[in-house]
């Protein structure tokens, strides 16, 4: 298909320790709980089909569907997803 960016899809994350077990592999016993969810997201970042990349907490417009906001939070993360 014509017209559509190609490359790596690029995901926000607010939790530092998930991307840093995203990038590193850790084997130590502190980690043996870490879900096979965390492979398969390493495999996809290996064969460059998503990128996870740090974003502030404060700015996560995703938090408008899944936290009870205050309302100028509320404002400002709506607008920020272009809904008026």
């Amino acid at each position: 298909i014509t017209g559509r960016p190609t490359g790596a899809v690029r995901i926000l994350c607010d939790n530092q320790a998930a991307l840093h077990l995203l990038k590193n592999q850790v084997t130590s016993s502190r980690a043996k709980h870490i879900d096979v969810i965390y492979h398969f997201a390493r495999e996809r970042v290996t064969r460059n089909e998503v990128k996870f990349q740090y974003h502030q907490t404060t700015k996560m417009l995703a938090d408008i569907m899944t936290k009870p906001l205050p309302e100028t939070k509320f404002v400002d993360h709506r607008s920020g997803m272009g809904i008026a």
